[in-house]
């Protein structure tokens, strides 16, 4: 995630992506010693601007780790906030142990197919 307001056009962020990417890639490669060939990135990313409250799409957050098989249930994620909205009233026990079907829907309208 890249947060900042200071982001000029569209290839600004396409630009820090390529250079997150690729110093990652050669870390991980050093670290890991594998070869040039393995692919450690998707060829694309999908970004989206954050510009209030109502963007930022908390259940999305609190969903991804469980659809993408890290853990079984969103509370069990531990580098999640998911507990604390729990504590707070805005999510019930239980909560993303199937995906949400706003969440279907959500993806279905805006996920582009290759990362799918």
């Amino acid at each position: 995630m890249l947060l900042s307001n200071q982001w000029e056009s569209p290839e600004d962020i396409s630009r820090i992506v390529g250079i997150t990417k690729r110093n990652f890639t050669r870390t991980h490669r050093t670290h890991q010693g594998t070869a040039p060939s393995p692919k450690v990135w998707q060829e694309r990313f999908w970004d989206h601007i954050i510009r209030n409250d109502a963007d930022l799409d908390v259940d999305y957050i609190h969903f991804n780790p469980v659809k993408h098989g890290l853990v079984q249930a969103p509370e069990n994620y531990p580098h999640s906030t998911f507990a604390m909205f729990v504590a707070n009233g805005e999510y019930e026990i239980g909560w993303g142990h199937e995906e949400p079907q706003a969440l279907q829907q959500m993806n279905m309208l805006i996920e582009p197919a290759f990362l799918k």
